[in-house]
């Protein structure tokens, strides 16, 4: 693999990572990004929050080396509708399987201004503040505060929103009505992150009576596959590990319409090697 040029992430026709046709006025779309044991999305989390606050995943498509010594010379792009007094943030991160400090460390080893950022921690505490209270007000509350001027950005990224249907005791519909949808329509882009290994691989025995939690964990995911222009997978070998080769990452159309956009997703497959805190693509 070291001989094999890597390349840079491109999910849209025009190269780039998110394209500026995505955040013109009054449009708005969701990507949808599933993961699987044994490979973590943090890595493209991550990608896509820098391109919103640097123009590109510097550090995704730079050395490790490279992008340390160029890292206190980046600059903020200027995005249109970002207010002067500087509440508006490039990116809106919010999380029920990390606290806010891990996404500090690792935006601060990008060298991200917090600033530019803002995270809603829904790990912590989120069970002792919202308990014994209606799911459909929490969900009312939790939309009002990803939507609120504090919270306001370009990007909204949710990373395992469904973990909400166990801790509120809703299905999938109702989380969909309640809160996919609202956040779809009031943002430009929302990313939503999920774990897909438990209900893409129940086992042999499990496919004769999939439990009630598995099908409305389908339901989910196939709402977001519907609601979303473009459908990242982060998936591991399947002929198992390599020394030199973490996973594959595969760049699919979602089911949302796109014909109203200039540009068309790029549809490919990387290989891709996570070592230490870098993480590079290759094509298969």
């Amino acid at each position: 693999m070291s001989a094999v040029q890597k390349q840079e992430l491109s999910l849209f026709s025009d190269h780039s990572v998110l394209t500026k046709a995505l955040f013109q006025q009054n449009e708005h779309h969701v990507i949808y990004v599933t993961h699987k044991l044994g490979t973590s999305p943090s890595w493209l989390m991550n990608a896509l929050i820098e391109t919103q606050v640097f123009g590109s995943p510097l550090s995704l498509n730079e050395s490790h080396a490279s992008a340390v010594n160029h890292a206190s010379s980046r600059v903020p792009v200027q995005r249109s509708g970002f207010s002067s007094n500087g509440r508006r943030k490039a990116a809106t991160i919010a999380s029920w399987i990390h606290d806010s400090e891990f996404f500090h460390t690792a935006l601060g080893k990008l060298k991200i201004d917090p600033a530019s950022y803002q995270i809603q921690d829904y790990l912590t505490d989120f069970v002792l503040k919202n308990h014994g209270k209606p799911a459909s007000r929490v969900l009312k509350s939790l939309v009002e505060e990803l939507t609120s001027t504090q919270s306001q950005s370009d990007l909204l990224l949710l990373e395992q929103p469904e973990l909400l249907m166990h801790l509120l005791n809703v299905s999938s519909d109702e989380l969909h009505l309640d809160f996919i949808n609202p956040l779809a329509r009031a943002v430009p882009l929302m990313v939503i992150v999920s774990y897909t290994e438990s209900h893409e691989n129940p086992g042999a025995e499990a496919l004769e009576h999939l439990a009630h939690d598995l099908i409305e964990q389908i339901r989910f995911q196939t709402g977001c596959v519907f609601k979303s222009i473009a459908v990242l997978g982060i998936k591991p070998l399947a002929t198992g590990r390599a020394k030199d080769v973490t996973g594959t990452l595969t760049i699919t159309r979602g089911g949302a319409e796109t014909s109203h956009l200039a540009i068309d997703i790029a549809e490919n497959e990387y290989l891709f090697h996570t070592q230490k805190d870098t993480t590079k693509l290759f094509y298969r």
